[in-house]
């Protein structure tokens, strides 16, 4: 089985945390959460790993370059989710059943038992569900997907694994939803499985009101912060109660708590509660429940 991270996008919903980072660097729990992704599948897939680039596609690929199981794929503009994959698939003929992950989740969902299950019984595709209300998009009759929408039973995780038949009918399009193609697959009668899972762990990291929670969760909460160790390469860089990236100086005396710190930080001044501190800022002043880019 071949891999691929989808990691195009703008990251609107991060905004303005992507302004300064592209959505795939984005340090989750001091890690990038690019790495996260890949440290996941390594192990569930064969070869380089597929990534596709569009915002700010040169800091990624520099971020990716002393590894070698990353291919980065560049997109001109943006393609969508579908299209991204077409756009690969195109330069790199299927030649294996295809696990997309996208860049934006983190969790300990079982890959291995989810790839298990498609290699016992193939489909034209199978997509990784669970039920988490807010998300319920998808309905199922059996383990067979029925439609998409509103009133759905179960959730798409953000994983999916697609044939090698469905690669080749991807390729032969342009720009557009992985699930809008999906769809009119199923419409035709093309069997779509839903694989549903118990995930322990399942973040959605793409939104900007939800990235300082993350983290203060792993502070005050002892059983999520078990989990997310399980999925990090090392403890996540800590101090005083703040994650904190490289080169961070807080002068003596301030008082910082709950904080997301980026890279090059200096804060001579305080108190910062409950706030995110992006790359190269200096505070002069006291922050609180604020993201300061």
């Amino acid at each position: 089985m071949r891999g691929m991270i989808l990691a195009a996008g703008f990251g609107t919903r991060l905004q303005p945390l992507s302004h300064v980072r592209p959505k795939a660097l984005l340090p989750c729990f001091t890690f990038p959460q690019l790495e996260l992704v890949l440290n996941r599948l390594r192990d569930h897939v064969v070869g380089e790993i597929l990534v596709n680039l569009h915002h700010q596609a040169d800091r990624v690929e520099e971020a990716t370059a002393a590894g070698t199981a990353v291919l980065p794929i560049r997109e001109e503009r943006i393609l969508g989710t579908g299209g991204g994959i077409a756009n690969a698939v195109r330069l790199h003929a299927p030649a294996a059943p295809l696990l997309v992950h996208n860049v934006d989740v983190i969790s300990d969902l079982d890959l291995e038992a989810a790839t298990a299950a498609y290699t016992e019984d193939p489909a034209y595709a199978a997509l990784l569900l669970h039920h988490h209300p807010g998300f319920l998009q998808v309905h199922l009759d059996g383990e067979r997907i029925t439609k998409f929408g509103a009133g759905g039973t179960q959730a798409y995780t953000g994983i999916m694994i697609l044939s090698t038949e469905a690669q080749t009918d991807l390729a032969a399009g342009a720009e557009f939803s992985i699930i809008d193609f999906l769809s009119e697959r199923i419409a035709s009668g093309c069997r779509v499985k839903g694989l549903v899972l118990k995930p322990g762990l399942w973040l959605d990291t793409g939104r900007a009101d939800g990235y300082l929670e993350m983290h203060r969760r792993y502070l005050h909460d002892t059983r999520y912060r078990e989990l997310v160790n399980g999925l990090l390469p090392a403890p996540p860089r800590l101090q005083e109660g703040c994650f904190c990236g490289e080169d961070v100086e807080i002068d003596p005396g301030v008082e910082v708590k709950e904080t997301v710190i980026w890279d090059r930080v200096r804060i001579k001044s305080g108190p910062v509660r409950g706030a995110v501190i992006t790359d190269g800022v200096v505070i002069e002043h006291p922050v609180t429940e604020a993201m300061v880019v």
